[in-house]
């Protein structure tokens, strides 16, 4: 569940803020850790946050540890098939495919798409992961038509979500005239 902070952090960085929402979001983790402790729900959510927001910053080194630890969290409190640790699965997939672990990525995309797809999950996660997939597979001669694919899945279910006008909508219709020519 967002709060006031986790918006607010997220808007910065969606306003091209990215330092500032760095920031909020430690500030946030450090509230959650006085107040909740290391191992509740919201800390986890607050590390994911974090670390996505260091991803989107640039900040790779730092990102990886975010996530890593809301997904131990996740695991400690619900175990390891729980739908909870998607947003940080694939946080730390692109994490990992921005700084070159193209392998390690590909297990970590694929480990939350299994579960986006099990749980039937939000058509912004299933987008954000499958063009994760999509860009990753495409790099490749032997899976680029599995990589296609996935890019058209993530194309559909951003359209769902937040409709063609979308600046990700835009960015991935792109990608795919690229890639479906090649």
């Amino acid at each position: 569940m967002l709060n006031l902070r986790d918006t607010y952090a997220i808007v910065l960085s969606e306003l091209g803020r990215a330092d500032e929402a760095v920031v909020e979001a430690r500030a946030l983790l450090a509230i959650r850790l006085e107040h909740q402790g290391d191992e509740h729900r919201d800390t986890s959510r607050a590390h994911d946050l974090l670390g996505d927001l260091l991803r989107k910053a640039g900040k790779l080194d730092e990102a990886g540890p975010q996530l890593e630890r809301s997904l131990a969290i996740d695991r400690k409190i619900h175990g390891p098939e729980h739908p909870d640790r998607v947003s940080a699965l694939v946080a730390l997939g692109r994490t990992q495919a921005e700084a070159g672990q193209r392998t390690r990525a590909l297990v970590t995309l694929r480990e939350a798409w299994s579960v986006i797809r099990e749980h039937d999950m939000s058509l912004d996660l299933r987008g954000e992961c499958a063009f994760a997939l999509a860009r990753i597979l495409a790099e490749d001669p032997k899976t680029q038509g599995e990589g296609i694919e996935f890019g058209r899945q993530a194309k559909a279910a951003i359209a769902k979500d937040v409709g063609t006008q979308n600046p990700l909508h835009t960015e991935v219709t792109a990608w795919l005239v690229e890639h479906e020519a090649s």
